[in-house]
């Protein structure tokens, strides 16, 4: 039942998650559309300069990079949780967050990619980033914030850390998942306050990010569908709580147990009648 309740947890997880993918897309559209007609117009035709290459790296890079390091995390080590129940200790709040963080890796690196191909293949048309090697340390932060938060569950029943440094430890991954996304909304924002940042590579990086949104929705629900199966998987393979022919209860683990104490009452009213 264990495996049914992660696969349950998430698959709601990805549900939240296409929402807050539907509502960043609603978003940038907004920020697109405050760009200016000017900016909006070139942008349009700055993104025909660019190549297949390109395009395949940005829509698909950032979504898929963060799906698979978030499944190769917790399918494949103790950072997933899926060694505990999910309402035991932290795991109740350790889901959500690190799924957060997995959402926010993906936005960010997805923006990421977005800006350095748009320096490598732009640059003579458009201005570059001032801060190229800021854009991967929030990718960085995003990611640790993940394999961070995926640490407290091991720490706990492993380790034994107990109390504040388990706290301390998950403020610290929820901080280090949230600057990335910070970071982005402020680097969107700006524009509609200060006229003299919105330019066509603001209005291009926001084009170019929607795609990129719109397959991480599409990728959600594709998960959402395979989590479905492994949780289908995961009830057929349980035999304590099925109800069947030769178990007629609630569950068979509630028949065989109504088995052991009728067994016991009728040893107690044999003994009885014995003595008598």
């Amino acid at each position: 039942m264990r495996h049914v309740e992660h696969a349950f947890f998430l698959r709601l997880l990805c549900m939240s998650g296409r929402g807050w993918l539907g509502l960043a897309v609603v978003i940038a559209a907004v920020f697109l559309g405050c760009a200016g007609m000017k900016n909006r117009l070139l942008s349009r035709r700055i993104c025909d300069l660019l190549r297949v290459r390109d395009w395949f790296l940005i829509v698909f890079g950032g979504t898929f990079v963060a799906i698979l390091s978030y499944g190769a995390l917790v399918y494949l080590t103790p950072f997933g949780t899926r060694d505990w129940a999910v309402a035991r200790s932290v795991g109740i709040f350790q889901l959500p967050a690190q799924f957060a963080a997995m959402l926010g890796l993906m936005m960010t690196l997805t923006a990421t990619i977005a800006s350095w191909r748009c320096d490598l293949r732009l640059a003579p048309l458009i201005e570059v980033s001032r801060f190229p090697r800021l854009r991967w340390i929030m990718t960085g932060s995003a990611l640790l914030a993940m394999i961070l938060l995926g640490s407290m569950n091991p720490l706990v029943h492993i380790a034994g850390w107990k109390g504040s440094v388990i706290l301390a430890i998950f403020w610290l991954g929820c901080a280090l998942a949230v600057v990335p996304l910070g970071w982005l909304l402020f680097r969107s924002v700006k524009p509609l306050f200060n006229n003299r940042d919105a330019s066509p590579r603001t209005a291009t990086l926001i084009r170019m990010t929607i795609p990129g949104c719109l397959v991480g929705f599409i990728a959600l629900f594709l998960v959402s569908m395979l989590l479905r199966m492994d949780e289908m998987h995961w009830i057929h393979k349980d035999r304590l709580m099925q109800i069947t022919l030769e178990a007629p209860g609630m569950s068979r683990h509630e028949w065989e147990l109504t088995q052991i104490l009728r067994g016991e009452l009728l040893e107690l009213l044999d003994g009885d009648a014995g003595s008598k």
